[in-house]
């Protein structure tokens, strides 16, 4: 069961902050595009069917225009049922500002006090290098002083979430890190892309391939998600990460097939080994 808590003032002088029935939604805390706090959340989700959840961090993320540009269309397209909520695995803010800007993108707030390790320069006093970025990056406060999920919690079971079912709107529970919703997503690291349908209030599919939001796909996908399908690997999948070995391994079938109809001398290959040999004594 999950942990209830004292409701912390300032959101006590909010409750529209987390008043909605859904299990995920009224445990996140989320900022606007232009990184505003959303207070009122069941108001912002009204309508909306899916949530892509995407986890990443800016390193890397150049190599990622692709991902983003379908993303992107995704959000502009399909606005009125789907959100795109970007959970920055970075521990500096303008780390993840420079990964979302201008892009039309939900953020889970920095301000969650997640257990991600900090990236400490190797000779640098840790301690003195965290609250270095306490000071001029804002890290370590967290939004509203509430007490979030923590991903140890969540990785040592001692927090636990029950998907697949409605809750009271009025109850107030402890909002997830950053860190925790990559646990409850399973990301293996960064990119890591999750749909979530709000309806049935469960995750459709985890992890899911980059390729899944491409422009030849998505419009079939989302109609699959819309209607509470998982979507898993495909054909076109397969073929894009292992087309190479597929390809060779038609080229051996082939090959042997020719030897076995044709006869012994269209073995050719021993032969040509041969000749290399030959050729070097």
């Amino acid at each position: 069961m999950s942990s209830k808590t004292v409701i912390p003032p300032l959101v006590k002088a909010k409750p529209t902050l987390y008043k909605s029935t859904d299990p995920l939604l009224k445990r996140l805390r989320l900022e606007d595009p232009y990184g505003r706090p959303i207070d009122t959340i069941a108001k912002d989700f009204e309508g909306k069917e899916l949530v892509i959840f995407f986890i990443g961090s800016a390193y890397g993320d150049p190599a990622l225009k692709p991902l983003h540009h379908d993303l992107i269309d995704i959000a502009h397209r399909h606005h009125k049922y789907i959100s795109v909520i970007y959970c920055s695995a970075d521990l500096s803010p303008s780390k993840a500002e420079a990964v979302v800007h201008n892009k039309p993108y939900l953020r889970m707030t920095m301000l969650d006090k997640s257990d991600f390790a900090p990236l400490v320069p190797i000779g640098t006093d840790g301690d003195k290098e965290i609250a270095r970025m306490e000071k001029e990056e804002g890290i370590g406060p967290s939004m509203r002083d509430e007490a979030f999920v923590s991903g140890a919690e969540y990785e040592g079971g001692e927090w636990k979430l029950q998907l697949e079912r409605e809750e009271d709107e009025n109850t107030y529970e402890r909002p997830l890190s950053r860190a925790a919703l990559t646990m409850l997503t399973d990301s293996l690291g960064t990119p890591s892309l999750a749909v979530y349908h709000i309806p049935t209030h469960r995750f459709l599919v985890k992890n899911v391939r980059k390729s899944a939001f491409r422009p030849n796909v998505i419009d079939s996908n989302i109609e699959k998600w819309r209607k509470g399908m998982s979507t898993g690997l495909t054909w076109n999948d397969i073929w894009t990460t292992a087309r190479f070995p597929i390809i060779l391994a038609i080229i051996a079938i082939l090959y042997q097939l020719a030897v076995l109809i044709l006869g012994a001398e269209y073995n050719v290959i021993p032969q040509l080994f041969a000749k290399i040999e030959e050729m070097r004594g």
